[in-house]
């Protein structure tokens, strides 16, 4: 049997998505209304990749979790399609057209999908949270008349980035001073494996 690149993606299983609805079983709630919107953000993510050619599927399927993350249990399955979709375009464009903007190293992609797609969840969480989600306990979002809500995950959002970029830099700082942050320029064109583990790597006979 072929590989069917839509096939594939939008039926393989994600292990991580089960926490989600683990953590509603123990909040004594309905764990399939947890569930729902994680499995529709990253089928959705996986569907737009695949149709549209946005690039390894794999790695959208996990922007789509990133982004669902926030919202779980707080959104309803529609608009858990729409994070998914935005999500897919946005991390998408990141990992591509920003990354090539600003030349960063970035060459997982950290930065792209769960930097960008968790800060964009957060965002839409604070628009999308209904109060008839198990986990919102009645609070509401901009969507439903409550534009507070959005403030409260700006807020969260931009003390998330400003606790990471001042952490990111006091470790790169120390480091520096201790060890060094790059390599010779010598050991670079010996390849780090022989020059800083002593083994080589991808050996073919």
């Amino acid at each position: 049997m072929g590989i069917s690149p839509v096939r594939d993606c939008v039926s393989s299983p994600k292990p991580s998505m089960g926490f989600r609805s683990k953590l509603a079983a123990l909040a004594k709630s309905k764990p399939v209304r947890h569930e729902c919107p994680t499995n529709l953000q990253a089928r959705v993510t996986n569907v737009r990749c695949a149709v549209c050619d946005l690039g390894n599927c794999e790695r959208v399927a996990v922007a789509g979790l990133v982004g669902i993350t926030p919202g779980c249990g707080f959104v309803s399955p529609l608009s858990a399609i729409v994070i998914g979709l935005a999500a897919a375009v946005v991390c998408f464009l990141a990992c591509t057209t920003l990354k090539s903007k600003f030349k960063y190293d970035d060459s997982l992609d950290a930065f792209g999908v769960h930097g960008v797609g968790g800060i964009l969840g957060c965002l839409l969480t604070g628009i999308f949270v209904t109060k008839n989600a198990p986990g919102s306990l009645g609070a509401s979002g901009w969507i439903e008349g409550n534009f507070h809500q959005f403030v409260n995950q700006a807020i969260s959002a931009g003390a998330a980035i400003a606790l990471s970029v001042i952490g990111t830099f006091v470790f790169l700082k120390v480091l520096d001073a201790v060890m060094g942050l790059r390599v010779t320029q010598s050991d670079e064109i010996q390849g780090l494996d022989l020059s800083q583990h002593g083994e080589e790597g991808y050996i073919f006979l």
